[in-house]
């Protein structure tokens, strides 16, 4: 993933991994390298736009909407066996939080769940 002098500001992607265990449900997932503010407004404007982008929201009032009503977790996220595949690490073991197995190439991640709904 590319990374940016200032996290969270333009890179959002949805979430391509595993073993992430979500709060809302069948909510539509977000994640940046870096642990950033949702509250502050470059962060909340760029994920806004990528929403809108990927079609999740038909206008970026309703993106902020979603954003409102999101749920997010700062956390760490690498790889197992070489995979590039992420999964959510135990920062001070190393191991996957699911499948105990050692991880590589650990990040800090902010993952956000957006409800699923009318937007």
């Amino acid at each position: 993933m590319v990374s940016d002098s200032r996290p969270g500001d333009s890179f959002w992607f949805p979430w391509d991994g595993e073993e992430y265990q979500y709060s809302l449900p069948d909510p539509y997932i977000y994640q940046t390298e870096g642990h950033v503010d949702l509250e502050h407004e470059v962060v909340r404007k760029a994920l806004a736009s990528s929403i809108q982008r990927d079609g999740i929201a038909y206008s970026l009032g309703a993106a902020y909407q979603m954003i409102d009503q999101s749920v997010y977790t700062q956390t760490y996220g690498g790889a197992v066996g070489g995979d590039h595949v992420r999964c959510i690490v135990d920062y001070e073991t190393g191991l996957s939080i699911y499948s105990q197995e050692p991880t590589e190439d650990i990040v800090e991640l902010t993952i956000v769940e957006l409800p699923v709904g009318d937007s």
